[in-house]
């Protein structure tokens, strides 16, 4: 079974840095140690706990991380300092160990993800796997030191636990604080996870664009419209807004949630809703859809001293800060951000009339089940590249073809994926790939004359090595071969579009009439058929134009 992290990211809320509330009141006095009490749903301290809104999702540690660190810290073993900063309205941000004092106030709270402070964050929506995460790590909790509860009280405990017990009352967590203004909170927190506990590129990019339409859309989308809500400067019909289109683009790619080993076609066309990986995609598509190439920050030059080569003067933090794009202080921007990823999910997805309904396990699958997010990426390119070339009817008269192209060569995207590596950074090498398959479908050409063909094409020379083979394989079935097993099976016997041949993804599925409705077809089992939206509502009619213009022409 696979390992979900748990989602404690409800626990402390976001908060812009700059944010400006008069009626806070102040919290409690900064102190030396943090002590667990005050971690307690009456307490002040907690009352105000803030984290940057930019902060990564607190999803990355899986449940017997977070059992094992609150045994630690019940143990009174050594925990790295806590570091705060406490805004000029008494906002009191987590600027590093948000994940530490996450899973202590999951501890106090019994919400491991899933109860009183989670639910409504998310409004009572929760995926299946931040459930069994949320479950795991609450049995695990029962085994190893019990609940706060029963901790806190020490009535009937075993000597180890009592112990704990003991050290509950007179433990407690160093703080240290930054001193300044919210600029000075910004680059401390920049400077502490570059230099102590790296972030990534993503991380960086928040942070330096947390206030434009490209990260307030990608925080949006993220989150279905729920939990993570727009800057309080948008007004009411705005932050409606945005979670509205939020919610049908999040729905459109990330329903149902994956499981795995793979044993459905049901795919999410997005792949995990809830991974380290998830908010990343995010971003990419936001600005990769809104025609603004995803920028790499220099976070690599950052994390050069860990090599041993000299990283840039403090200086250059300030260009790593800047933001890429305008500020959007009124949300319109996010607004329209959101609509045009919107119009580019629905190309590929969803029942709309525009729709393709690629098949995800033919397009953004790896024949073993991986999820390739360069893929997705891809297709939305090819695909738009197709509707503004006024080409989508070409494509479906040969989409049957080329779909099973692609599942026969799967390996061809992998290796394409392994030589320029993941993300963005093979996004124009597979696109490329795309591009010259259907092409060479297009042109007729057989499959043994296909990869030499492909092979002249700029960059594709290095495909004429692949093999398909495995090597060394261990007498064990992985998750992977498992997968693996499943898709080939599956997809054999994929249920297919009456009018173009290709695979229908179960949430593109449209039923037609075999005779249309105009023409006197009734809408009765045996005379319905099962199709894609865009091969309902727009294909099938110009495939029969064609064929009556061809026929009269004769």
């Amino acid at each position: 079974m696979p390992t979900h992290m748990v989602n404690l990211d409800a626990l402390i809320p976001r908060e812009d840095f700059a944010v400006d509330d008069p009626q806070k009141e102040r919290p409690l006095e900064e102190g030396g140690k943090l002590k667990i009490v005050e971690l307690e749903p009456g307490s002040v301290m907690y009352k105000w706990l803030r984290k940057p809104d930019f902060q990564r999702t607190t999803a990355q540690w899986p449940p017997k991380k977070v059992a094992a660190f609150v045994k630690s810290f019940l143990s009174g073993d050594l925990i790295p300092a806590l570091i705060f900063w406490q805004s000029s309205t008494g906002g009191v941000f987590v600027i590093d160990g948000a994940h530490r004092l996450s899973a202590l106030i999951a501890w106090v709270h019994d919400d491991y993800g899933d109860q009183g402070i989670s639910l409504p964050f998310w409004d009572g929506d929760l995926p299946p796997e931040q459930k069994a995460a949320a479950a795991d790590t609450r049995r695990l909790i029962a085994q190893t030191v019990g609940s706060y509860a029963e901790v806190k009280h020490g009535a009937g405990l075993s000597p180890e636990r009592s112990a704990y017990s003991s050290n509950l009352a007179v433990g407690g967590i160093t703080v240290q604080w930054v001193r300044g203004d919210a600029s000075r909170a910004e680059r401390s927190f920049h400077t502490i996870n570059t230099e102590q506990t790296p972030i990534g590129d993503l991380e960086i990019r928040m942070i330096r664009d947390r206030r434009c339409p490209n990260a307030i859309a990608a925080r949006s989308l993220i989150s279905a419209g729920t939990g993570r809500h727009p800057p309080q400067s948008f007004s009411a019909d705005t932050k409606g807004e945005i979670r509205s289109l939020s919610r049908s683009v999040y729905e459109t790619l990330f329903v149902p949630p994956l499981e795995t080993p793979i044993k459905t076609l049901d795919l999410p066309v997005a792949g995990r809703s809830y991974s380290s990986e998830t908010m990343k995609l995010a971003l990419d598509l936001v600005e990769f859809v809104n025609r603004r190439e995803p920028k790499q920050p220099a976070a690599a030059a950052e994390r050069a001293g860990a090599l041993g080569r000299p990283r840039p003067a403090r200086g250059k933090r300030a260009e790593i800060l800047a933001p890429t794009m305008a500020a959007d202080p009124d949300g319109s921007g996010t607004v329209a951000f959101l609509k045009g990823v919107r119009a580019a999910v629905r190309r590929i997805a969803g029942t709309g009339p525009e729709s393709l309904g690629l098949h995800p396990a033919v397009y953004f699958y790896s024949a073993t089940g991986a999820y390739q997010p360069a893929a997705f990426l891809a297709a939305i390119k090819l695909v738009g590249d197709l509707a503004s070339g006024g080409r989508l009817n070409d494509f479906c008269l040969h989409r049957q073809e080329f779909e099973e192209l692609l599942v026969r060569r799967k390996r061809l995207l992998n290796e394409v994926v392994r030589r320029f590596g993941s993300g963005l950074r093979s996004l124009n090498a597979v696109h490329n790939l795309l591009r010259y398959l259907l092409e060479g479908t297009e042109r007729g050409l057989r499959e043994p004359d296909l990869l030499p063909w492909l092979a002249e094409k700029d960059g594709m020379k290095f495909l004429l090595s692949v093999v398909d083979p495995e090597k060394g394989i261990k007498p064990d079935f992985t998750t992977a071969r498992k997968s693996a097993a499943f898709l080939a099976a599956a997809l054999e016997s994929a249920v297919r579009c009456a009018v173009c041949g290709a695979r229908v993804h179960r949430a593109s599925l449209h039923v037609d009439h075999t005779i249309d409705k105009k023409l006197g077809g009734r809408a009765s089992a045996e005379n319905a058929q099962i199709a894609h939206p865009y091969c309902d509502s727009t294909y099938k009619d110009w495939r029969r134009n064609a064929a009556a213009m061809a026929a009269a022409s004769r």
